[in-house]
Parts: C-alpha cells; sequence; structure tokens
C-alpha cells in the first residue's frame, strides 16, 4: 500500500498496487486501484474491490504476485559452500569481463555462499521463508547472467533446475529466475534449458543485490527466492537435497563464461558439484499447553552457520 498525500487539502488518494505474472510473458506488472477518503470523514467514497481485479487478471491468463520484502543478512550470516569439505574455489582472472570472473580459494573465501532466512515467527508456517545464494565476482554489474545450477535428485551427472540473476537479454527477460532444464548433463556444455521458460521470475530490484567487499575490488552478488515458492515448484522440501554448480555466462539458457574449480564446459557435472547443502541447524521448543501438556515443534534458527563457514 503506498502511502497517502494530501490532494488540494480536501480529501485524500489512496493507490494500491496490485502485481501479476503474465505467464507468457514472464513479465511483472501491476494493476492499481484508487480509492478517496474525505478529510472530515473516515469512510472512503470510491472502493475498487480487489476480488474484482484478481478475476481482471485470471481473465488475461495472469496471475497475482504477492508484494515482496526481501531482509538480507549481514556478511556473517551466509555460509559457505565447499566441495570435498573445502570452500567452493575457483581462479581469478581467468573469465573476463571480471563482472563474470568467478571468484574464490579452496583455504581462505569461497566463490559461493547460502543463506536460509526464516520469518522470526515461532511458528510452523514457511510462508515467509527465503532461501539464498551468493557468488563471489572481479566485479559489479553489466548484462550477463550468473547462475546456480541445481541437482536435487541425488544423481550427480545431471542438472534439474538453473536459479539465476539474469540481466542480459530484452527488458522482459531480465530478473531473478528459476527455470528448468530441459538437458541437465552430463557435462557443463550440455546444460540447457531448451524451450523452456521460466517457472519463476522474481523482480531485480526487490530479489537481487549487489553488495562490494571490503579491502578488495571485488562484489558479492546474491539472489533469492521465497522457500514456499521454490519448494512449489521444484518439489524440494529439504536444503539438505540441494547441490550446486555456481558459473557465469552471457545467456539465461546455458553456460558460456566462467565455469568454478578451474573446470571447463567438457568437465563432468559430478566433478564441479559442491556438496550438499547442510540442514539448517534444529532446536525443539517446548511448549506449556492446557494442564502442563507439552508441545515438541521443529524450527530454524536463522542463518544457520557452519564453523569453519565463516566469509573471508
Amino acid at each position: 500500500m503506498f502511502k497517502p498525500f494530501a490532494f488540494n487539502q480536501a480529501f485524500t488518494i489512496h493507490r494500491e498496487a496490485i502485481p501479476f505474472r503474465n505467464h507468457k510473458s514472464g513479465t511483472l506488472n501491476a494493476l492499481y486501484t484508487e480509492s478517496y477518503t474525505l478529510q472530515t470523514e473516515t469512510k472512503r467514497v470510491m472502493k475498487v474491490k480487489k476480488s474484482k481485479i484478481t478475476a481482471l487478471v485470471a481473465a488475461l491468463g495472469c496471475t497475482l504476485v504477492a508484494m515482496a520484502s526481501i531482509v538480507w543478512p549481514t556478511d556473517e550470516d551466509w555460509t559457505a559452500l565447499k566441495v570435498g569439505g573445502d570452500l567452493y574455489f575457483d581462479a581469478s582472472g581467468d573469465t573476463h569481463p571480471d563482472s563474470t570472473d568467478l571468484v574464490g580459494t579452496a583455504g581462505s573465501s569461497s566463490a559461493g555462499y547460502w543463506a536460509f532466512v526464516e520469518d522470526g515467527a515461532v511458528t510452523a508456517s514457511t510462508a515467509n521463508d527465503v532461501f539464498m545464494l551468493r557468488m563471489r565476482v572481479g566485479s559489479d554489474g553489466g548484462n550477463f547472467v550468473w547462475q546456480a545450477h541445481l541437482d536435487t535428485d541425488g544423481d550427480a551427472s545431471n542438472i534439474e533446475w538453473i536459479f539465476q540473476l539474469v540481466q542480459s537479454g530484452n527488458k522482459k527477460s531480465r530478473g531473478v529466475e528459476l527455470v528448468k532444464t530441459s538437458t541437465g548433463g552430463p557435462t557443463l556444455g550440455d546444460i540447457d534449458i531448451g524451450k523452456n521458460s521460466s517457472s519463476w521470475l522474481g523482480d531485480l530490484g526487490v530479489y537481487s543485490r549487489w553488495t562490494p567487499i571490503a579491502g578488495s575490488t571485488d562484489f558479492y552478488v546474491d539472489f533469492a527466492i521465497f522457500w514456499d515458492e521454490f519448494t512449489t515448484l521444484t518439489g524440494v522440501t529439504k536444503l539438505e537435497d540441494i547441490r550446486t554448480v555456481l558459473s557465469t555466462s552471457t545467456s539465461h539458457a546455458n553456460i558460456n563464461k566462467d565455469a568454478p574449480l578451474g573446470m571447463d564446459l567438457s568437465s563432468q557435472i559430478s566433478n564441479v558439484l559442491s556438496d550438499n547443502i547442510p540442514e539448517p541447524i534444529a532446536v525443539i521448543l517446548l511448549v506449556g499447553v492446557g494442564g502442563g501438556m507439552l508441545l515438541a515443534r521443529r524450527i530454524f534458527k536463522r542463518h544457520p552457520k557452519a564453523p569453519t563457514g565463516k566469509q573471508a
């Protein structure tokens, strides 16, 4: 809801944006409703019901999209991706321009991180939980794509989904994208989405960000998706079912820039997959109910970190 603003000191206009996704183009748009409140009265003299907007959007072949609010973790609250127990790495300077160059060392600073942000409420609901990935690259920006290829079924020779920040192509195709692969392996060069369109496309300004790294010319590029959206589309319900391959490209359809771990596009996917993302630390919450009965509930701690997973 937009903040009301005064209008000729007679009444106030309230404007509400109703976002929706066009299934064919994948673009995010908004319809705006206006309602008016007399300054001397509290009731609105004109109102457009959201149900009518919903019906109109459905008739256009679109779906309503909730307005998002992402709370990004601090640098200390990301957990490093690992491969073979070491930090996920790639040599600096092996790809140009610098914004497409993955940067990380096995011993001191990872090229990739993940975070899982709970909504903070003591509840079993996952409605506001957010899954995030972070990549370290040599510079910021440009018309490129930063990719996390996801293995979600345990088959190390095949990638099922690509979760990526797309800043290339036409404006309608730019955003944070989740798309299913058409060909998922067995080599990095084989990964391709074919004719598949975005299963989900989030607004760049909401679901991604760039942050400079103190004392370095490198940048972190972060992108996020609400967990409920992710699980509905992928069928994945546990973080520990996910392994990833980080890369960069000029296209959202495949890899054609940097590959991780010093590998190239002929490399087997099984040789570049990260270790499984560890399950978030579980705690048991004991809640008094009625006459001393206890209810045990499993919840996630915010931003769980492995002891050696801190960023450098």
